[in-house]
């Protein structure tokens, strides 16, 4: 029989091995975790850069209609036959847009039947007054005044054109110079249910519309159009300050509370789920410009502040 010394040499070398192939597996684990966590920070590194390269390009021109053309319109006709009758001008170019001497009116708005935007016209006679009254009241001429509407500016005919028009939508909107949500009380065509600014706000696309033109232009140009004789700021201007307040006809925290709700993007309606992430590049890439923004700012502070301290340094002890 074995002595126990040979029994617990035995044991030892055992111990031994097991120790050692418990290290090998540890260290292989180890690398492998740090393997994918590269990889993964590499992808994210990848993602943030397609998405801020995204913020600043188009998929598909943006198509405007000057405003004096769309007054004579009487009602909303398809991109391609105000495209064939040369009525529309196409912006290939993010910052060409955004630079252009023109203004740029933003209609947001829900339709009302499956294979027409406005059957009734209701929608196309607040956009109208909207766009008169906007142009007034920012000081813009007919002249100067662009439009952008779904049906006229997004290609109907052809989907693949189209998906590439939808997927630019962030971008056409956060560059927007105003941006109006027209939501009268209307019943749908097809399913009888009431059409108003609660339905309105409860849809993903018209929250996403709102969301990426907030996040490049503030609160400050966003109107609400119900009716022909009822288009007002969601934000009032308050006197003696150039700060916004909700107390305009959406008065008592009432303008704040739609947006706050509106800007909760991903919790609205759609038709198709897998539409949420196709947003999430544009949104990546818009709130990348905003974090730069801010860290510029900051960074400029910080150099301002040890500047002046600097200064006061010198000022105290003279050399």
């Amino acid at each position: 029989m074995p002595t126990l010394t040979a029994i617990g040499s035995l044991l030892c070398l055992a111990l031994v091995g097991a120790l050692i192939w418990g290290y090998r597996v540890a260290r292989n684990a180890i690398r492998r975790a740090r393997l994918h966590a590269a990889a993964y920070e590499a992808s994210v590194a990848s993602s943030i850069e397609a998405a801020i390269a995204s913020s600043a390009d188009l998929h598909f021109a943006c198509v405007l209609i000057s405003a004096r053309d769309f007054h004579a319109l009487g009602r909303l006709y398809p991109h391609e036959e105000l495209r064939d009758r040369g009525l529309l001008h196409f912006h290939d170019k993010l910052n060409e847009l955004a630079n252009s001497p023109g203004k740029f009116v933003f209609f947001s708005h829900q339709w009302t039947a499956w294979d027409a935007p406005d059957p009734s016209n209701k929608q196309f006679e607040c956009m109208a007054a909207a766009l008169d009254m906007i142009i007034d009241a920012n000081g813009y001429t007919i002249e100067e005044t662009w439009v952008w509407v779904d049906y006229l500016s997004i290609p109907q005919r052809c989907r693949g054109m189209q998906q590439l028009a939808i997927n630019s939508l962030p971008m056409y909107t956060s560059v927007a110079n105003a941006f109006c949500i027209v939501a009268p009380p209307l019943t749908h065509e097809h399913t009888k249910q009431l059409c108003d600014l609660q339905t309105y706000n409860r849809r993903l696309w018209c929250r996403t519309e709102n969301f990426c033109h907030t996040l490049r232009h503030g609160c400050d140009d966003i109107w609400v159009a119900t009716s022909p004789t009822s288009c007002s700021k969601l934000f009032a201007r308050r006197k003696g300050d150039g700060a916004s307040d909700g107390d305009g006809e959406h008065g008592d925290g009432g303008g704040r509370a739609f947006l706050q709700q509106n800007l909760r993007v991903f919790e609205g309606d759609c038709t198709v789920e897998a539409d949420k992430l196709q947003l999430m590049p544009p949104f990546l890439g818009l709130y990348a410009e905003i974090y730069a923004l801010a860290y510029a700012r900051l960074a400029a502070q910080v150099t301002s502040a040890e500047g002046s301290a600097e200064d006061d340094s010198r000022s105290t002890h003279p050399e």
